[in-house]
This record gives structure tokens, C-alpha cells and sequence, in this order.
């Protein structure tokens, strides 16, 4: 039997925390052998008047980002809540990228790294 995060770990993209108009870019997580799909989760908090919130799951060869590929591109955001996005990256490394606009808001994103190889291919029942 296999327990759904017996092969996951959960690491933070972009820290929880109220943020101003303006583009943030998370840290590259190293997902080299990791991860065979990845779960980001955006929480919400407060979302001042006309604040609106972008998310973008991003993948890239290099830990610098300097071409990244767009994994996902997020629903627009403009009320407290919870949303989550699989993706499967083909590269090295995932980051997050929020970009707020007009007014201030309290977001955070995590990712949940998955190998999910034992689960697709599950070892042989015993006989």
C-alpha cells in the first residue's frame, strides 16, 4: 500500500507573506530527479480593493531563469482562496512567478514534488 506523500515533499516557492504592486520571482527549486509532476498551491489571504494577483509556474535549465518555459499559467486572482495547478516539468528547475497589480495582497505559493513512480508501477501483490 502507498500512502499518497510516501514519494512527495512539499517546499515553499514564494513565501506567504502581504505583497505590493510588483513582479516577484520565487526560488529555483531543483527538481533534477525529484519530481515527476509537481502540485502548486496559491493561497490567498486579504486582497485590498482592485488588487489583482498572476501566477506563473515556470521551468528552466538553469538555476538563474534566464530562459525560462511557462509550465502554467494561472486563473487571475482576485478574491481570498485556494487554487492548485499540476504541471510536469521536463527541465532542471521550477519556480514561481506572482506578479500583483494596483493594490496590496497576501498571497503565498507552495509546491507539492511528486515521484510517483512506485504508484504507477506498484510492486507485484504478494501471492
Amino acid at each position: 500500500m502507498h500512502r499518497l506523500l510516501d514519494n512527495a515533499e512539499i517546499l515553499e516557492l514564494l513565501a506567504a507573506k502581504q505583497r505590493t504592486a510588483d513582479t516577484y520571482n520565487g526560488s529555483a527549486i531543483d527538481v533534477n530527479g525529484k519530481a515527476e509532476k509537481v502540485v502548486a498551491v496559491i493561497s490567498v489571504g486579504n486582497v485590498a480593493t482592485d488588487g489583482t494577483l498572476d501566477v506563473a509556474i515556470q521551468e528552466c535549465a538553469e538555476s538563474t531563469f534566464a530562459d525560462p518555459t511557462v509550465l502554467q499559467t494561472c486563473t487571475q486572482i482576485i478574491a481570498a482562496g485556494k487554487a492548485s495547478y499540476e504541471v510536469k516539468p521536463t527541465l532542471r528547475y521550477v519556480r514561481a512567478v506572482g506578479v500583483v497589480e494596483t493594490a496590496a495582497v497576501d498571497f503565498g505559493v507552495v509546491g507539492i514534488f511528486a515521484n510517483m513512480r512506485d504508484t504507477i508501477n506498484p510492486p507485484a501483490a504478494a501471492a
